[in-house]
């Protein structure tokens, strides 16, 4: 059996729209806006995002993926 931590946050609006422009015809594009995370220690995280319209996705992320989002964050100067 696996131990997990959960660290969780309540669903929210979001507080301003998306600046990343999500076209019609790119329909394999969705919000992202994050509402719940779940971190499994030593694995990586589920996430719940809002996708398109109403709809929600959870989205696994393992700690590969982390450390590319990661990188992707420190190139573009978001600190933490």
């Amino acid at each position: 059996m696996s131990d997990t931590t959960t660290h969780s946050q309540a669903p929210h609006d979001p507080v301003e729209p998306s600046r990343i422009d999500k076209r019609a015809d790119q329909a394999n594009v969705i919000d992202g806006t994050i509402y719940v995370t779940q971190a499994i220690p030593n694995e990586g995280a589920y996430i719940t995002i809002a996708g398109r319209g109403d709809d929600i996705k959870i989205v696994a992320f393992d700690l590969e993926d982390l450390k590319l989002i990661t990188e992707i964050a420190q190139e573009l100067g978001v600190t933490a």
